[in-house]
Parts: C-alpha cells; structure tokens; sequence
C-alpha cells in the first residue's frame, strides 16, 4: 500500500498543485522557498493532527490577495486530497482492506471498490480529502466582519480574527461525510526525520524501543525498581536519617503530626527505565566512553537517522519522511547514507517484511548525482504568475516520448528518431550527472555553455547571475540535446551558448576560401522538438565571424583591445613591436626580423603567405580576411590554454568586451 498522488489547492504555497508518487523512493527536489517542506507537512497530516499547528498562514497568499471580493463573502478553503493504492494478494493475510474501508472508491468500469487484474490480486484505490474550512454555523459573523475590508491587509486581518472558526477535517471523498481522524491515523505509521537533529532527540526517540524491548523480554520492571531503591536505600541511609531528624525537629511545631501520620523522607526509584538509557561514543583503542554532545554534527546526524529508521516496529505500511539528509555530512558520506535510504524499501523485521515509502527532500547534488531519473521527483514554480503555479514532475517521464508529445503540434516528423533521442538523453544524463552538473535540477533559469572559459567568465560580466541563483553548467562537448529535457513541463529557462564551429575562412585544395554565406547559414544543433520551446529554450551562437568564444572576444574587441588581447598570448618580447601594428602587410614584411625561433618563424611565414594571397585577390573583403588573419593567429597561440586565459582575463574585464552574442543571451535570460 502506498500513497499515489496528492492533489492540493490553497494550501500556502501551492495552488492546484497535482503529484504522482512513487511506491518505494521520491527524492523531492527543487529551488529554494519551492515548497519541499510544505510538501513533506502535507504528508504528515496522514499520522498527525493538523489542528494543532493550524493558523490563517496555511492559506495561499496570492490567492486571497487576487479574489478579495470573492472571499468577503465566501471564506477561504484548502483542500488537500490523498490517493491511496493497494494491490491486495487474497492468498495472504492483509490488513489494508480493513485500514481503507471507509474511504474506498469505486472503479466505474466494474462497479466494484477493486479491480481484479486476475484470480489471486486485486487493485484497491482509496481516496479522502482534508479540508481546512469555516464553519457555516456562524457565516453571519464572517460577512459582519468582512464587510468593511477593502484590501488584502483588512481581509487577513478579520480571517486572523475568526481563526478560531476554521477547523481540518477529513471526509469522505463521496458522500462528503466527516471521517474520524483515528481512522486515517491508522493507515500509515508516519516517521519524520526533520532538518533539526539534536543529541537529546537521538535518545529522545529511542526510550519508546527501549521499552519495546523490555516488553518484549518480559522483563519484570517492578522488581528491577525495587532493588534498585534497596541499592539506593542503603547507600544513602546517613543522608535520609539526617533529613528525617531536622523533620522531627519541625513537624510538631508546624502542626503536620496528628498523632495518626508522621511525615518522613525516603529515596524510592519509580522511574521508567528508559530515562536512564543513553548513547555513548566509546574508544576503539583504549574503551574510555564520551557523550553525545561531544561528537561532530555529521556523526550525530547519521545516529538519529540510524536509530529512528531501524527502530521502527512491525507496522504493516510505513512513510518515511526524511528532510535534507545531507545535513552536516560531507561528499562521500552522503553517498553512502542515500544508499542506506535506497535498502529502506524493503527491511526485514523479525522475520517480517516491511515496505517503506520514502520521501526525501535535499538540495544536495551529491545525492541527485547518485539517483536514477526514475526516483528524482522534480518541484517548480512559475513565480510570473499572478498566483504563482508549482508543477511536480517526475523527471523519467521528460524523457519518455509519448509523456511529451502533447506539448508539440509538431515535434518532427520521425516519432522514433525523437524517442530514441529522449532515451538517449536519459542515459547521458544519468552518466554525466555528476556534482558538479546536478545544480541544473535545483536552479529556475540554466545557462548551458561548452568551455571552461566561458564558465568562468560569465559570472564575472554578470554579477546578477549569482544573486538570481542561474547556475551555469559547463558541458564539456556534450550534445546539449541531452539536457534540454529538463525543460518539459517546467517553468525553467535554459539559455544554450554554443560554438558555431564553421570558420568564415578555411583552407581548401587551392588555398585559403572566404565563404560568408555558409557561416551565415550555420544555425544552433538543437533537435526541432527543443526549438518549439522558444520561451523556454533559446540557443546563442557567435554573429561576427568567430567560431568559438575565444574567437569571437577578440573580433568583438578588434578596435580597441587588439594588443592587449595579443600580448596576453604572445609572450615573448619579439612580439611586442609586431602587435602594435594591426596590418598584415606590415608583418608580412617584418615578421622575419622579429622572429628567431625557427619552428614559430615557419609556422608565421606559412600562415601569413596563405592570408597575403587571399587578401591580395580579394578587393571586396580586405578588412574582413585581415581581421580573420589575425583572429586565427590569437587563437593557434590561446586553444591549449583556454582556462588560463579565462583567469587572467579577470584582471581586464574592465578593458576587454563580452562578446554580443553573450549578452543577448543573457539579456534573454532575464527577461
């Protein structure tokens, strides 16, 4: 038995926000102030009473903020409906039945409350709504009361006022009838691991085993405690006469003897015995034990994880809520603590099987990088709008053809070529999702782009960036086709900044060729099923003859930032007098006089002879293939070393031009 889906509307954050959850583990992530723990909340009302944490605040803001008319005369409600499935095995013993009787639903197409998939199962569906609502007795208050609100500052105040007449409740889904909350209490056995981990809770939670276990023991606690007060009697016999004889002293005078009583003192033990159980770190080496609150964060944080998941009794349907997990631990223990969660699925219990949904909420990418699609459950925002609208998407389903193909009229006329590139896209991201590039899940706008350098200095240009917490992925060469899926049925933006990698010149049989139009021509390698995404995707390549980033920075930097630029790549002092000199005709004629080393002379006196006879046969484009003269030669000096050049770059920011197409893309970006 599992929880399926979750439909919530008004509930703080969330606003018609519908949720498919998996049987085994959801790992729930997503960017800040998204609402992973007003999820987990939500979940937790199954095995708590929400009543008791229950305020005004539960209501969506926007939503009161954008129907204050409607809510002056009709009071606010938050609806949260749960759907629960069971596949019921009728050759074992199941208890589900009887935990979802007074909430079954029955299947339209049978007629019956299960649907028999053969002789031996059937699939039960159960469905009950939690509402947080005013109480319709005393409607002639609330309007009383609303009737001279104007604004949302005056409507939350009277809601503030009367919140004493909002009360949750569960129902029937059907008949709409109130159900008891203990009926609903009993269905899971809830354990919460919240992102507040203390030494005093560790012990806290594991006094309710310890006593399990002496139950289970039939061990007699009564007679433990008896000889423990004899022990206690004994040793501390001198203590107690003396109290009783300053007692005696009194009493009389006082008037506490009657001639019936006598007040007297005494040490009894008549505690639980689990008071008295603690953890200990104890030495490896040499025994000596130390306390709790001694130890790391970290350790302590995997302790009360530790006890609070393997203490677990025998329950038949457990849920596991675990929040940020990451806590405190560094890289590799959180690895291995989520391949710990991951074995929780299924636990063996005194010889009982014990199935455990389990619900993670982290912003880790240590963690992200180890999971399969299948188990990320990704939370999104759209915060354009006017009440903001959150979507839950499990992330395999991205990249599953027939889960997106309703989103295009027309995403290519090949229905294999594109499910075969989805698959593709989910095992290269499965692969190459590693620390560094799982940033991408918990980020609402991605910049993709295919160098070191360009990673390095966007942030630079771009402070913004960092404060509107854009992550920027480097790809490395990777397809960009891969990650793009991430776009499906969420609200993010990815911006693509990729290399056109066409050169404007290149050399053929004959000599050196100048082919504008075919640059020209050259446009983003994203699938058409990405580029119907234009609000969503957009791809930026170099416009002014670059074909890679370093090309493009100098061309875009050509008038004013020449030498700069060529002196930070040439730097032997031969070249000094030869970069203050922006003609090919001059180094042509020069070059020789300056350049001593025989293999850089060779490779100029090749290079320059190519360019010469291009720019001498060609009246239209002079400055053009000079330019490209130029750029080509900055580059040969700059491709091996391309991080390097990004880091000293940083110290002339203030001189040196981000490309154009860049900034369009950002600009984009932040639109």
């Amino acid at each position: 038995m599992h929880l399926s889906k979750l439909k919530i509307n008004n509930f703080r954050n969330f606003n018609k926000l519908e949720i498919e959850l998996h049987e085994g583990l959801n790992v729930v992530v997503g960017p800040n102030n998204v609402g992973k723990s007003n999820l987990s909340e939500v979940i937790n009302y199954l095995n708590k009473d929400p009543n008791s944490s229950a305020t005004i605040d539960d209501f969506n803001k926007y939503v009161i903020l954008n129907n204050i008319e409607k809510i002056k005369t009709e009071p606010p409600c938050i609806e949260i409906e749960y759907t629960i499935e069971h596949y019921l095995n009728f050759d074992d013993e199941d208890s589900a039945f009887s935990k979802l009787s007074n909430i079954l639903v029955f299947d339209p197409s049978t007629g019956n409350v299960e649907s028999n998939e053969n002789n031996s199962k059937a699939h039960l569906i159960a469905k009950t709504k939690l509402k947080y609502i005013y109480d319709y007795k005393e409607i002639d208050i609330y309007i009383k009361e609303m009737k001279n609100a104007t604004d949302f500052k005056g409507v939350y105040e009277v809601l503030c006022k009367l919140q004493g007449h909002f009360k949750w409740n569960f129902y029937n889904v059907t008949t709409n009838e109130v159900l008891d909350k203990k009926f609903i209490n009993n269905i899971f056995e809830i354990d919460e691991i919240s992102a507040t981990r203390t030494t005093e809770k560790i012990t806290e939670h594991s006094k309710k085993y310890v006593n399990e276990k002496i139950k289970d023991k039939k061990i007699e606690t009564f007679s433990i405690k008896q000889d423990i007060t004899k022990v206690i009697q004994e040793k501390l016999v001198d203590v107690k006469e003396e109290i009783n004889r300053d007692i005696d002293e009194d009493q009389n005078q006082i008037g506490i003897t009657n001639g019936k009583n006598k007040f007297v003192s005494n040490f009894v033990f008549d505690g639980e015995l689990s008071d008295f159980f603690k953890y200990e770190l104890e030495d490896d080496a040499f025994g000596f034990p130390l306390p709790l609150n001694y130890n790391g964060l970290g350790y302590n944080n995997l302790i009360y994880m530790r006890n609070l998941l393997k203490q677990k009794r025998n329950n038949d349907y457990n849920i596991i809520l675990i929040e940020e997990p990451e806590a405190h631990l560094h890289p590799n223990m959180q690895y291995k603590l989520l391949g710990y969660i991951e074995n929780l699925q299924e636990q063996e219990s005194d010889d009982v099987k014990i199935k455990n949904q389990i619900f993670v909420t982290t912003h880790s990418p240590n963690i992200t990088a180890t999971l399969s699609t299948n188990n990320i459950v990704l939370l999104v925002i759209n915060r354009d709008d006017v009440i903001p609208t959150n979507k839950a998407i499990h992330l395999s389903k991205n990249f599953k053809f027939d889960c997106v193909k309703s989103l295009f009229e027309d995403p290519g006329e090949d229905e294999e070529e594109r499910t075969q590139l989805l698959l593709q896209a989910e095992a290269h991201l499965s692969k190459f999702l590693d620390v560094t590039r799982s940033d991408i899940l918990f980020s609402e706008k991605i910049i993709l782009v295919e160098g070191i350098a360009e990673k390095l200095l966007i942030p630079q240009y771009f402070e913004n960036l960092i404060k509107e917490h854009i992550s920027i992925i480097e790809l490395g060469g990777i397809n960009f086709n891969y990650f793009l899926p991430l776009a499906f049925n969420t609200y993010k933006k990815i911006l693509c900044i990729t290399d056109k990698d066409v050169d404007i010149i290149t050399e053929e049989e004959n000599g050196l060729e100048l082919n504008i139009e075919r640059y020209n021509e050259q446009s983003g390698r994203i699938d058409k099923m990405f580029s119907l995404l234009s609000n969503q995707v957009k791809v930026c390549q170099q416009s002014k003859y670059g074909s890679t980033f370093e090309k493009e920075i100098f061309i875009e930097n050509y008038e004013d930032g020449f030498e700069t630029l060529m002196l930070m790549v040439l730097k032997e002092n031969i070249f000094s007098e030869l970069v203050k000199h922006k003609s090919l005709n001059y180094w042509h004629e020069n070059y020789a006089a300056y350049v001593t080393n025989g293999n850089q002379k060779k490779f100029l006196k090749d290079m320059i002879i190519k360019y010469k006879e291009l720019y001498d046969n060609n009246e239209d484009n002079k400055e053009l293939i000079e330019k490209m003269f130029f750029t080509n030669l900055f580059y040969h000096y700059v491709k091996n070393k391309k991080g390097d050049f990004a880091l000293e770059l940083f110290e002339y920011k203030d001189k040196i031009k981000i490309p154009t197409y860049i900034k369009e893309g950002i600009e984009w970006l932040n639109s």
